[in-house]
């Protein structure tokens, strides 16, 4: 590989903040995300690669502020076929969480320049 791989995942930070989603139901929508991504691409190469030789470091998990950004990106990565997949919780079918396919550094790191680490910050402890 080129370039380093890394893999993004995008959470909805109003799950947290406004509508008070408890931490246990965040962790399993970034766990939903990453295993539905996992899954959809398991026969891709860089997938392969990337399952067996990553390190904590190559997965970075964002905030973005709420459903219309989310969705919005993930029509913004659709649009750049930027493999990725958009969780939506169920029965509901509230889009939490984006996961992309792991990707190379340099041309996946633009989609998501702007975006902060998911914190604790600002929501309830």
């Amino acid at each position: 590989m080129a370039d380093p791989l890394v893999q993004f995942v995008v959470l909805r930070k109003d799950l947290l903040t406004a509508l008070r989603w408890p931490w246990g139901a965040l962790v399993a929508q970034v766990m939903h995300a990453t295993s539905a991504v996992s899954w959809k691409f398991c026969y891709d190469p860089i997938t392969d690669h990337f399952e067996e030789h990553s390190t904590p470091e190559d997965i970075r998990v964002l905030q973005i502020d709420d459903e219309e950004s989310l969705r919005a990106l993930s029509a913004k990565l659709t649009e750049s076929s930027l493999h990725h997949v958009l969780w939506n919780e169920q029965p509901e079918d509230i889009p939490t969480c984006i996961a992309t396919r792991p990707a190379e550094r340099n041309v996946a790191e633009k989609f998501f320049q702007g975006l902060q680490e998911f914190t604790r910050e600002d929501g309830p402890s």
